[in-house]
């Protein structure tokens, strides 16, 4: 389960609420890899950086720093290196890493 606790406060969040944050979040990140993908294929690099961005904040909301600074990294080189092959790659590990996340959610929020 995940434990929010917003800053300065000692009681966690309540439980429904996280819930609802948690469904918010899958939504964010249903098909983000499938759209990571079309906007580099695409050579929509400024998309692709402003995709990415969006979403890894709700990544560090849920602790999931890793995948965050993943996400950081994936931003800076779509905007400075777009032919990179670092970029390519990144994006691939990326979009193995979300599923993970997927499906941990659906299972903790209840949904198949």
């Amino acid at each position: 389960m995940v434990n929010f606790h917003f800053p300065g406060e000692s009681d966690p969040v309540d439980p429904a609420f996280a819930k609802e944050l948690a469904g918010d979040f899958l939504n964010q990140i249903n098909g983000l890899a499938d759209r990571m993908m079309d906007h580099y294929r695409s050579g929509r690099n400024l998309q692709l950086a402003y995709e990415v961005h969006t979403v890894r904040s709700s990544f560090l909301l849920f602790g999931l720093e890793v995948m965050a600074r993943q996400l950081q990294r994936l931003q800076r080189l779509a905007e400075t290196d777009p032919q990179s092959r670092e970029l390519a790659a990144l994006l691939e590990e990326t979009a193995k890493g979300l599923q993970p996340v997927e499906e941990a959610l659906r299972s903790w929020i209840g949904e198949p």
